[in-house]
């Protein structure tokens, strides 16, 4: 598995992992969502809470101006940022975007049907 296979695998759990850990805290029956959106030149992967999210405007600003941000110890808007992987919060910050990079038209024909 190439690198950055392992680094869109690595974003995937985490973005998981903080769905089941904050965002559906407490909330029974609750789920999470993902959708993966293939493309020729790249994927999106989509991962979506039921909580009620948080501000994530905020947090960003503060990583910004070096504050630190420690809400009963996650990390992942850190580890998002720090990504070569394009990763956006959208909506009341229970949604989470993970872009793939693009490959090369060489690569993307090997899947090319004959």
């Amino acid at each position: 598995m190439g690198q950055a296979n392992r680094g869109t695998l690595a974003l995937f759990t985490d973005a998981i992992a903080n769905a089941a850990r904050w965002g559906n805290k407490g909330l029974p029956g609750s789920f999470i969502e993902v959708t993966v959106e293939y493309g020729m030149l790249g994927s999106l992967i989509l991962v979506q809470d039921q909580g009620s999210g948080f501000d994530y405007h905020a947090v960003l600003d503060k990583y910004q101006k070096g504050e630190k941000h420690v809400p009963e110890g996650g990390a992942g808007i850190r580890k998002f940022g720090s990504s070569h992987l394009h990763v956006s919060y959208h909506g009341n910050g229970n949604l989470v975007s993970i872009a793939t990079p693009q490959i090369s038209l060489e690569e993307a024909l090997k899947f090319k049907p004959e």
